[in-house]
């Protein structure tokens, strides 16, 4: 029978423990069960894979816990995913648990003080796994959108099933003003004033906000409402729609006065219009789940020459997302992975270009990026024309040998990266380099076939894009970012969420978490 769902049974008491677990496995065959002793190994498992329901007694201090422990649990499930349930179960009946797990949001409340609670338990667990479902289903999230001609602005706010609604009056901010803002913050951080780059990102923030809500009262009071809705310790998704040439509008900078949106709530680029031919996320993970490998690509590609520098950090990341697929399939419900990576050695434009011709769920490149202001469609990725060993390779880096044993930098533009992936486009493609996530104007279209990196790449029909907008120059940040990014992802966080927990992991770092832009196809 297929796994539907995961739950966590976490007692200190081992008979009971044993006791629950046989009753789980008989009254729910349909469901795995995972099994922890206090809290801290409950939130060791919580951080390793999504759990449908959790089922904790409250008092864990027989092996090595604390008295209220459960509590602990029920918070950390929640924060891991609001959409968990939690089954707090207890040998004594108190009601000043009772009330407490009803103030912390707990699914309910079990007195294992009659003979008939184990049916009770069993029943509500069944009951919380519908509750979880359908609680994924109505995720609480505020959709915004900004048609082109901008005389009106549409959103939605998910939670309430509520119909589309719109918000009449003109969204009084240059498009063409604020993506000259944004360009000029990515100058700022390529000469590297970080105060300076604060101070002019909370600028452009605050003048979004107030053109975008506080002059549209009735999309203020949706976004207070997507907040009251959840707890404070949780977050409500902002998925903002617009068209292709406002993808690079600096939304990721929005900023109400006393915080960054995209350091409160996973905030996302949406887009229609583009044929999608690659799977919904939730799809893919339900199928690796199943036992399909997750089909993963990592391309390396260090390369310099006139106008451009070496960037050693390439094999820094890389190597840093090894290491944290190595540590995520250590865990208990760790997924099938097959990884290829081609380091910078093995990375030129014929065999790169041959390897993305193949069918892969996700594809991370890390490397040069170059845009081109006046062509957008001319934007291009940077490769060496021939391979080399990695001995050959470490004496390039040392100046030992000439670079010329690599032949010259070619590039590979928008038009045949796309070519290259649209017969198997991946789920998730991430593009770590600069100025991969800008984009032309409206009016280049006339002209330009494609407006920059990350809109070849959804116009070559893959559902999730990752770029940067700015240049990466902070680099033990950078990579943090990503490999904080990649674990949440493959504990099976959605894309959105890993986003979001990418940017927290260095919200002191406005260059590095406001440079990055998802972009995510309906």
């Amino acid at each position: 029978m297929p796994i539907k769902h995961r739950i966590l049974l976490v007692d200190d008491d081992s008979g009971r423990r044993e006791i629950l677990s046989l009753l789980g496995k008989r009254s729910w065959p349909e469901f795995r069960i995972e099994l922890a002793t206090n809290e801290r190994e409950a939130i060791d498992l919580l951080h390793s894979a999504l759990f449908s329901v959790v089922v904790t007694d409250i008092d864990l201090s027989t092996a090595g816990g604390t008295e209220q422990g459960g509590f602990e649990v029920l918070e950390a499930a929640l924060y891991r995913n609001p959409s968990t349930q939690v089954v707090v179960i207890t040998g004594s009946d108190r009601d000043q648990y009772r009330r407490l797990v009803r103030r912390l949001r707990g699914f309910s409340y079990i007195a294992l003080t009659s003979d008939s609670a184990l049916d009770v338990l069993t029943s509500e667990v069944r009951d919380a796994a519908i509750r979880f479902e359908e609680a994924q289903e109505r995720r609480i999230s505020l959709g915004i959108s900004l048609p082109r001609e901008r005389n009106s602005i549409c959103y939605t706010l998910a939670a309430r099933d509520r119909n589309f609604c719109t918000t009449q009056g003109s969204l009084h901010a240059s498009a063409s003003m604020l993506k000259d803002s944004s360009a000029a913050v990515g100058t700022l951080v390529g000469l590297g004033g970080p105060k300076l780059i604060g101070a002019t990102s909370r600028l452009i923030g605050e003048l979004l906000w107030e053109k975008l809500f506080k002059d549209h009262q009735e999309l203020l009071l949706a976004y207070g409402e997507a907040r009251g809705l959840v707890n404070q310790a949780f977050h409500a998704g902002l998925e903002i729609t617009t068209e292709r040439e406002f993808l690079d509008l600096p939304i990721e900078l929005l900023h109400d006065g006393s915080e960054y949106l995209a350091l409160r709530h996973p905030l996302t680029r949406m887009i229609v219009g583009h044929t999608v031919r690659s799977p919904q996320w939730i799809e893919l993970m339900e199928g690796v789940k199943t036992g399909r490998p997750l089909r993963i690509l990592i391309i390396a590609a260090n390369t310099w020459g006139p106008g451009f520098c070496a960037i050693p950090a390439v094999e820094d990341e890389i190597q840093g997302i090894e290491a944290t697929i190595e540590s995520v399939l250590r865990l208990p419900f760790a997924p099938s992975i097959r990884l290829e990576v081609i380091h910078s050695w093995e990375a030129s434009h014929d065999a790169v270009a041959g390897k993305l011709r193949e069918r892969w769920d996700i594809v991370h490149y890390a490397g040069h990026a170059l845009f081109e202001e006046t062509n957008p469609a001319g934007s291009k990725l940077l490769f060496w024309e021939n391979s080399c060993t990695e001995q050959q390779w470490k004496e390039i880096a040392g100046d030992s040998v000439e670079p010329s044993v690599r032949g010259r930098v070619r590039a590979l533009n928008t038009t045949d990266l796309a070519g290259f992936i649209m017969g198997h486009p991946p789920a998730l493609f991430y593009l770590s380099c600069c100025h991969s996530g800008r984009t032309g104007t409206g009016g280049q279209l006339m002209y330009s076939k494609s407006l920059g990196l990350v809109d070849s790449i959804v116009r070559a029909g893959v559902r999730i894009v990752v770029g940067h907008r700015w240049p990466l120059i902070d680099d033990e940040p950078s990579v943090r970012f990503v490999k904080t990014f990649y674990q949440r992802l493959l504990s099976e966080y959605p894309p959105d969420d890993a986003l979001f927990w990418a940017r927290k992991s260095v919200e002191d770092h406005d260059a590095v978490w406001a440079s990055a832009v998802m972009v995510h196809q309906k």
